[in-house]
């Protein structure tokens, strides 16, 4: 008995409500049914109440146990999900910030191409449709795509026995210092595919029909 009550009393120091309503619900029921399958008889009054406390005290912490556990499930569901909307909601400022970097970007290069003249902007179409293979020319002083080493690239090229009455390349006969070999960088190169590729232009206007 006194084991009976030791194990009450630390009942009642952690688990109080589950504790005082176990032992409500003990008193009552062996009040009503006090001898339940001739269980008393087998065991006796006092284990047979002790038997109906331990089974309450399980349905009270098994109840608050599934309570919980539900509860701990709600908080876990709603705090993923404002998680997933935090994410969407940051991709999708990301997304609008890389849109507008890119039409910034596709801005500055249509401005630019509308400003070269046609043989410069054919020049650009045909490193386009060559994915940017380099294009031999003599260093020309008036191109302005040429001479803008800000998206060209170039090195020289030795022009070595020119014969000028069978040369088919003009530009080869006023090239005394050797041509040249000519091909955008590629950063520049990349944002004009882009332009090409996502409107199928590179400038405000379309260079292919113009």
């Amino acid at each position: 008995m006194e084991k009976i009550i030791d194990l009450l009393k630390v009942l009642l120091g952690k688990h109080l409500y589950p504790a005082i309503g176990s032992i409500a619900m003990a008193i009552l029921f062996v009040a009503l049914k006090p001898n339940l399958f001739g269980i008393e008889k087998r065991v006796g009054k006092t284990l047979y109440g002790v038997l109906v406390f331990c089974i309450f005290f399980l349905i009270f912490e098994l109840t608050k146990y599934i309570s919980k556990s539900y509860k701990t499930c709600q908080a876990n569901q709603k705090a993923y999900q404002q998680e997933q909307e935090l994410n969407k909601q940051k991709q999708e400022r990301q997304r609008k910030l890389q849109e507008e970097n890119e039409l910034y970007e596709l801005e500055k290069l249509w401005n630019y191409v509308d400003s070269l003249d046609v043989a410069d902007q054919q020049y650009l179409l045909q490193f386009l449709k060559t994915k940017n293979e380099p294009i031999e020319k003599c260093y020309d002083t008036f191109s302005k795509l040429f001479n803008n080493s800000k998206f060209m690239v170039c090195t020289s090229k030795p022009v070595k026995n020119l014969d000028e009455n069978n040369s088919k390349n003009l530009d080869l006969i006023f090239c005394n210092s050797g041509m040249k070999l000519y091909k955008l960088r590629d950063d520049f190169y990349q944002t004009l595919k882009l332009s090409y590729e996502k409107y199928h232009r590179i400038s405000h206007f379309d260079l292919e029909e113009k």
